[in-house]
């Protein structure tokens, strides 16, 4: 007999997980490398490139360029070892002397020989071989599909996976040829992108299948010894018994012990029925919270839209005090009514997406009013139902807060406008008809599962020192407030962090996606943080640096202190909203959306303009709001008292919060983690697709030609209360711009629905953005879009003592290898006539200063040929497009150092209250005569588009003013 003299013992699942990570990390890093390094080689086909085909085929990632095709194989190689220990040990489990066993083994030899065919023989190398190779492998996966769910030990877990990913798998298959039969032999657009995503679910169907290994393998015990021998099988089981360890499937068959009494001695698991209702009702609430952020993120912006048309505070303002609704929870029969079915007022939350249905702006905003009045009730209702001692609350809020991002992401999907908002319809982008399907069936599963859902496991005790429901609400209105503010919209740090051009910090895209993965981290963390008294503490501490730095700095250091802001609140709300539920809902929760809203008025007062009554209270004072928030905040630290086995009982300002067991906070968070995945993926795939390519072509660039225009655009919101972006692009496009400056376009504000109306206009028109001044300068925005290159650009806040501050930019773009300048500004109210005549000076001295050809697009208040227009002329060498055009009060647009060649009103149709004036500009030396001549005498490339002569189209023409009826042109 020779005694074991070493050993190496581990889970076999271990084995079977390296090969799913392996397999899985094989395909999607080379995928990533690919997007990252050739995005534009390896969309392109045979007969399609960007931007009809925008995502790559498998074969093109993997076989077509460096690193990705290296990294791949290496990857591959990496995963053989891996593999072929997985298809041992599947063959010791599964009987060793069956043949459909050894059959199936070889069948899997087989697949992993040919799989190395098509990696290591790419379609570059041998295009006839490769696809004999893959061809082969895709056929074999039928019967291994099949043997292996027929040989394999019973296992619900392990069954489910393979069902589901072999049926996925055969699912595919057939839009997969669909779709290569019309990329092939139909050249159908976008045809083979459809198909190379058809082809990577083959692959993750494939990884799924094989990955139900890992519960195959699950009382399977690998070991490796160095020698042993045992003469009594049974003294053997002993010893090990005796020892603690485990007894593999090989081991218990050689001592007689079944496999049955092994599995005895595992953990409860969930039922297949339970996990499946589980994740339902989780996907519910996450849904359900989704529609909760998007329609309360859209009632200020449609409250907005009134007194924006009346220039001045019209009574539909009334409509946010709907927000107040929890009050209404101090009534018992409505609070008990709430309590019991909540899903009422989910329902019409959900219902309340269907108002962009109704065209009158007010019957909208009411819908939307009491739609918000019946989800504040609601949440309001489902966080104060439950104990705060029961660990369901911590889902509940994390469900909550996936929502948030949930939406957040919606919003980056389609440049900074949500989807289901009442301002979109389904002529510009919106998807509520979508929203509302998948709303109603939310409804129904929340309220199928919702009783069973709700209850949770304590085992320890977490002292809590109690403080007073003013604080808790204070708290958690500042809370709400900042989830709005700061997180709503991935690109709201982006706009605080910039500062023109050259650009020192994030972009939209792709740096938005970063934002919303560093939250969906947070909210992962959070329920094991939240609970630290010493991480709360030191975490305000850091976020209230964070929160200066954002404010006082800008670029990566601005971006960076947000992060670490926000990600602070995401966590705080946590333990804002489980101490909420100590008190009454309707002192709590009523008491912080009165907060809110308060949070919210001041929000606006900050850019207050001249005839908002109060506004030079609040105006340009946004370190005010911050210090509040810092200060609301701390009203929770003090809470933390430490940790105890045992709630001091004698302390009467001691509450008890119990922690969860491990088992039910695991499997919450495998639900979280899940979800959070696949919001990371949705963020990472918009980054991904929106990347602008920052190479932009004029329209005219043979004729070293460039029309440049200024539009005051009412904050992107038309007559009729829609989004107009859309109706804006299609007019720029059409008239040709270049370059053009927009004014009232700060729209990342509580009251604008944060939107970036530059984003799907930059992307759209293929051209550089300049934000502008961000929300944290207090202006009502102006912004410069371009077909050229912007070297530099500067930001000024005009002096405004009287009124709201007055934005411009001072640019300098590469126009034909040429650098010329263009300032781009909003100046004061016409209240305000110290305020223009300031302002102007400042434009002047700054135009003065400026040695290179410049062209000025701005607003500016004043009659022809009288102060403060006569300023921006006098002494800069500027020259006004058009002195005849007496018909002008607002817009103007002035030049030097080019040679004018055009200039044309165009009507504004119903998009805002302010015409577009345009200019035709040369780049030469030579600066003609500078007179009026007849439109035969000008160059066909040299004119305005024919387009909106005569009554034009979508209701844009020429005509639109006393005196330019038509493009006047000039030489």
């Amino acid at each position: 007999m020779t005694e074991k003299t070493s050993s190496l013992v581990f889970s076999a699942q271990y084995v079977a997980l390296v090969h799913t990570i392996c397999s899985f990390a094989a395909f999607f890093i080379p995928l990533a490398l690919a997007l990252y390094t050739h995005y534009y080689q390896v969309v392109k086909n045979e007969f399609y490139g960007y931007p009809e085909e925008w995502f790559p085929s498998v074969s093109a990632t993997i076989g077509d360029w460096y690193p990705e095709r290296s990294v791949f194989q290496w990857l591959i190689a990496l995963t053989a070892t891996p593999r072929l220990l997985v298809l041992l040990l599947w063959f010791t489990l599964s009987g060793i002397s069956r043949p459909s066993v050894i059959i199936t083994t070889a069948l899997g030899v087989l697949r992993t020989a040919l799989c190395g065919g098509w990696v290591y023989v790419t379609s570059t190398d041998d295009h006839d071989w490769h696809d004999i190779f893959m061809i082969g492998y895709l056929i074999s996966n039928a019967p291994w599909f099949i043997l292996v769910s027929k040989c394999s030990p019973v296992n619900s877990m392990a069954s489910r996976i393979r069902n589901i990913g072999s049926a996925l798998f055969v699912l595919t298959i057939f839009p997969l040829i669909y779709w290569y039969i019309q990329h092939k032999f139909k050249h159908i657009p976008g045809a083979y992108t459809v198909y190379a995503f058809f082809e990577w679910s083959l692959i993750l169907w494939d990884i799924l299948f094989d990955s139900a290994l890992y519960w195959d393998f699950k009382p399977l015990v690998f070991n490796l010894h160095t020698s042993k021998t045992y003469s009594n099988p049974s003294s053997f089981a002993t010893r090990k018994k005796e020892k603690g360890e485990h007894l593999s499937y090989a081991e218990a068959a050689a001592v007689g012990t079944q496999a049955k009494n092994i599995k005895k001695d595992s953990n409860v698991k969930c039922s297949k029925k339970q996990i499946l209702f589980s994740l339902l009702y989780f996907s519910s609430e996450v849904y359900l919270s989704f529609v909760f952020w998007s329609v309360l993120t859209s009632l200020g912006l449609l409250v907005w839209y009134f007194p924006l048309w009346h220039m001045g505070i019209s009574g539909y303002e009334a409509c946010i005090l709907f927000e107040l609704s929890p009050f209404l929870l101090g009534i018992p029969l409505l609070r008990k009514f709430a309590s019991k079915v909540p899903v009422i007022f989910l329902f019409l939350n959900v219902i309340g997406i269907a108002a962009y249905k109704l065209e009158d702006p007010v019957h909208r905003l009411f819908v939307t009013a009491f739609s918000v009045c019946c989800e504040c009730l609601a949440w309001t209702s489902l966080f104060s139902n439950i104990s705060p001692e029961n660990l369901a609350i911590e889902r509940k809020i994390s469900t909550f807060l996936f929502g948030l991002l949930a939406s957040s992401i919606a919003k980056y999907s389609f440049f900074s406008n949500n989807p289901i908002w009442p301002i979109l319809n389904e002529t510009n982008g919106g998807k509520q008809i979508p929203a509302l399907i998948v709303g109603i069936i939310a409804c129904l599963i929340f309220a199928i599962f919702h009783v069973q859902q709700t209850t949770a496991n304590a085992v320890e005790h977490f002292k809590l020192r109690k403080i007073t429901a003013l604080s808790a609400a204070l708290s958690l209105g500042t809370v709400l407030f900042c989830l709005h503010t700061f997180l709503c919209d991935s690109t709201v740090l982006m706009t605080w962090s910039w500062d023109g051009y050259p650009i020192k910090g994030p972009q939209p895209y792709p740096h938005g996606a970063v934002s919303i993965v560093v939250s969906i981290c947070a909210v992962l963390v959070a329920p094991y943080l939240y609970q630290s008294g010493a991480f709360m503490l030191i975490g305000f501490v850091l976020a209230c640096f964070g929160s200066y730095f954002m404010y006082i700095n800008h670029g990566w250091c601005s971006y960076l202190g947000g992060l670490i802001f926000t990600s602070y609140v995401l966590i705080y709300s946590f333990a804002s909203i489980r101490i909420s539920s100590f008190y009454s809902p309707a002192k709590v929760w009523g008491g912080a959306f009165l907060v809110y809203i308060l949070y919210s008025l001041a929000h606006v007062w900050v850019v207050a303009y001249e005839f908002v009554p109060g506004g030079p209270i609040l105006r340009e004072r946004t370190s005010y709001i911050l210090i509040f928030i810092g200060w609301n905040l701390a009203a929770l630290v003090p809470a933390y008292s430490g940790e105890s086995k045992e709630p001091n009982k004698a302390d009467s300002s001691v509450v008890d919060i119990k922690q969860s067991d491990s088992s039910y906070r695991r499997r919450s968070f495998k639900k979280s983690l899940l979800t959070g995945f696949c919001l990371a993926l949705m963020a990472l795939k918009f980054a991904i697709q929106n990347m602008p390519p920052y190479d932009y072509t004029p329209y005219h660039p043979n004729e070293k030609l460039f029309t440049a225009g200024i539009w005051t655009i009412h904050f992107g919101l038309d007559n009729f209360m829609y989004a107009s972006e859309n109706r804006i692009r299609d007019a720029v496009r059409d008239m040709e711009l270049d370059v053009f400056g927009l004014l009232e376009s700060d729209t990342q504000r509580l009251i604008m629905g944060f939107r970036d109306l530059t984003q799907v206009l930059a992307h759209d028109l293929g051209m550089y953005a300049d934000y502008g001044p961000g929300p944290d300068k207090h202006t009502w925005g102006a912004a410069l879009l371009s077909k050229f290159p912007i070297v530099n650009s500067t930001h000024h806040l005009l002096p405004s003592p009287q009124g709201e501050l007055a934005p411009a930019i001072h640019a300098t773009l590469d126009v034909y290898g040429e650098l010329i300048d263009v300032v781009v500004s909003h100046n004061g109210q016409y209240e305000s006539q110290l305020d223009r005549r300031l302002q102007s000076t400042e434009l002047a001295r700054i135009m003065r200063e400026s040695p290179r050809p410049l062209v000025f697009l701005g607003y500016v208040v004043s009659n022809v040929g009288q102060e403060p227009q006569t300023i921006l002329t006098r002494d800069t060498g500027m020259l006004d497009i058009e002195p005849a055009d007496y018909d002008r009060w607002c817009q103007y647009i002035f030049y030097r150092g080019v040679k004018r060649i055009g200039y044309a009103r165009l009507h504004r149709s119903t998009i805002t209250d302010t015409e577009l004036q345009t200019g035709k500009f040369l780049v030469t030396k030579d600066l003609g005569r500078n007179v009026r001549i007849d439109k035969e005498h000008v160059p066909e490339s040299h004119r305005y588009p024919s387009l909106f002569e005569g009554t034009g189209v979508n209701g844009h023409y020429y005509d639109n003013n006393l005196v330019v009826h038509e493009p006047w042109y000039y030489d």
